[in-house]
């Protein structure tokens, strides 16, 4: 079943012409080579030279050059080729997903770079472990005794953090326990989702035409 994002491209007739479906296996590499690739299915990250990380999952769109993903599990991939994108560009909502999608790599750490903000915090600290975990994990643990340590000025905001979180789906914590349990897939698509409304919204604020940016 196609998700929200792909249906925005599916829905035009010539999709099924153009889309090329094809999967990688845990490990495997995606270098990206023009047009825009959507994730129908899986788990992959892309890591930058510092070991900044970011995981996305599926609905996820990717765009550019060079860049190179990796599977962190199983994943099917609809392929679209530069030919096709270039007509799609008529349509506005497509218009933001590819602006977001081109600029989330260059925003995403000024995204979650925040001390400040519980939320956003907790979300960069789980982001960074679960690119620690083995591949194919679906989940993992983290101490929230270390996350207060880490932090002194969210030590008051990561319960309420936490809470807000579980409300998504991201993550389970018990009374009983001191652990915080993270789904690895659910984590990533918030994370993306974020990222992309923070692209958007810096975006109008500058004034910035998406399709001069595309």
């Amino acid at each position: 079943m196609l998700k929200k994002r792909i249906v925005r491209f599916a829905d035009d007739v010539q999709f099924q012409l153009h889309a090329g479906l094809f999967c990688l296996g845990p490990g495997d590499k995606l270098t990206l080579d023009g047009g825009v690739y959507l994730i129908d299915e899986g788990i992959i990250h892309w890591e930058n030279r510092v070991r900044n990380v970011i995981t996305l999952t599926e609905d996820s769109v990717l765009v550019g050059k060079g860049k190179v993903y990796t599977a962190w599990n199983a994943c099917v991939i609809w392929y679209l080729p530069d030919y096709f994108v270039e007509r799609m560009k008529i349509n506005a909502s497509i218009r933001k997903l590819l602006f977001a999608a081109k600029n989330r790599e260059e925003m995403w750490f000024d995204c979650f770079e925040t001390k400040e903000d519980g939320t956003l915090f907790l979300l960069k600290k789980l982001g960074e472990e679960s690119a620690l975990q083995n591949l194919e994990a679906k989940t993992f643990r983290i101490s929230k005794k270390i996350l207060e340590k880490e932090n002194r000025c969210a030590m008051l905001q990561i319960d309420n953090a936490c809470t807000f979180l579980r409300d998504k789906k991201v993550l389970y914590t018990s009374k009983k326990s001191e652990w915080i349990y993270v789904s690895i897939a659910n984590l990533a698509k918030y994370m993306d989702e974020i990222c992309e409304n923070y692209v958007l919204r810096r975006g109008e604020q500058c004034k910035i035409d998406e399709k001069n940016l595309l």
